[in-house]
């Protein structure tokens, strides 16, 4: 372990949304959910140390981390884990809310799901969980926001999302519901929306739009 008294903080942060851990760096790199300068992608990581788990930055089979006064570093690969998942599409702002329910603001998001990455939507003020529609209402910990609130009527250039079960391409939408302003999935002319438990679909294209970009 070495350490040295200079080590850096910053009041611009993002909080992860994940909690899964791996034992060791996946060969995704598209994973990380850092970048540094001289080190490249970076991920985040938690280390066992003698003041408990603490969060850090780790990259192969290193973790750095800050204690009290000093920046600290192991190079064993068991001494650490590193955390699956993205953080909030790599920016320090997050996007403008794309939907709304009652007082509460959404976020268009594409869920990582068993099924794929399939669009939905994040409450605001409850950015643990990302819903959509799968069979019923379905939810994520593990999500991208999407930034764009441009929409359209037709479907242009690349959907966000892909879906399995032979569906593929799948855009976020905006969806008129009942219950708001709702950030759903669609394709080819139906939407699907989910809302406390149950999911919708649509084929009435007046009352929803394609999200274009990301």
């Amino acid at each position: 372990m070495g350490g040295n008294k200079d080590y850096l903080t910053s009041n611009k942060w993002m909080p992860i949304y994940s909690n899964q851990h791996l034992d060791k760096q996946p060969s995704d790199r598209t994973l990380a959910q850092g970048n540094q300068t001289g080190y490249g992608d970076i991920f985040s990581g938690i280390v066992e140390t003698d003041d408990g788990p603490i969060c850090g930055k780790a990259q192969g089979g290193r973790i750095w981390w800050t204690a009290p006064e000093e920046v600290k570093e192991k190079s064993t690969q068991n001494d650490h884990v590193v955390i699956k998942g993205w953080d909030v599409n790599g920016n320090w702002t997050a996007p403008t809310p794309q939907g709304s329910a009652g007082q509460d603001q959404l976020w268009a998001a594409i869920c990582n799901t068993s099924n794929g990455w399939v669009p939905g939507y994040v409450f605001v003020d409850a950015p643990q969980t990302c819903y959509y529609a799968w069979h019923k209402e379905e939810t994520s910990g593990e999500y991208v926001l999407i930034y764009s609130d441009v929409t359209s009527s037709d479907m242009e250039g690349k959907a966000q999302g892909f879906q399995t079960n032979n569906f593929g391409d799948i855009y976020s939408v905006l969806v008129e519901t009942d219950f708001g302003l709702l950030p759903a999935k669609g394709m080819n002319g139906s939407a699907w929306w989910s809302w406390k438990g149950k999911s919708y679909h649509t084929t009435d294209t007046s009352i929803f739009k394609y999200v274009i970009g990301f």
